[in-house]
């Protein structure tokens, strides 16, 4: 539905429409010490409010969901990737 959109000082990796639901993603890839959850929280703050000013735009009555994938590159040969 939408790539890197962006409002205000946030951006949105990826919005998509999985059956009902309109799907809010972020994805955040880091080498090595992965920041600290205070960090993520005010960056998780940034994307909800981002990706409710999308959906408002949309006559959406669905569900929506935030999801936030975080990619730990620190090992090549096995990259940890946590979803919440």
């Amino acid at each position: 539905m939408a790539r890197n959109w962006r409002y205000q000082r946030a951006e949105v990796d990826r919005i998509l429409i999985r059956g009902q639901t309109m799907v809010i993603l972020e994805v955040k890839t880091r080498r090595g010490t992965m920041r600290s959850e205070p960090e993520y929280l005010r960056q998780w703050r940034r994307v909800a409010h981002a990706g409710t000013r999308f959906a408002r735009q949309w006559p959406w009555e669905g569900d929506i969901r935030l999801d936030m994938a975080w990619v730990d590159l620190s090992s090549m040969e096995s990259p940890k990737i946590r979803i919440i």
